[in-house]
């Protein structure tokens, strides 16, 4: 106990004669947390929690290619994806 005492008295008198250093070690103590908390609540919010649909296995992503033109993977317009519903529907 008594080792202890004495790091905490050091510890206290190192932040005395250098307070320009210790307020920035807090500081890049702070904004390490800070990005690893916002990090992990990302991380947490994106992957690890399951999708908020019924089925999620049954969600596709739809793309439109056009290789005669050198367009692949493109972003289906709206109305062309119109067109492919009523498509469907009949």
């Amino acid at each position: 106990m008594t080792g202890l005492l004495a790091d905490v008295r050091f510890a206290i008198r190192m932040i005395v004669r250098k307070p320009g250093t210790s307020i920035a070690i807090v500081a890049v103590l702070a904004v390490g947390t800070a990005a690893n908390s916002a990090m992990f609540a990302g991380f947490d919010a994106w992957l690890a929690r399951p999708l908020p649909f019924a089925d999620p296995e049954r969600l596709v992503f739809v793309n439109e290619a056009q290789p005669k033109i050198g367009r692949l993977g493109q972003v289906v317009a709206p109305a062309t994806f119109r067109d492919w519903q009523e498509q469907r529907k009949r």
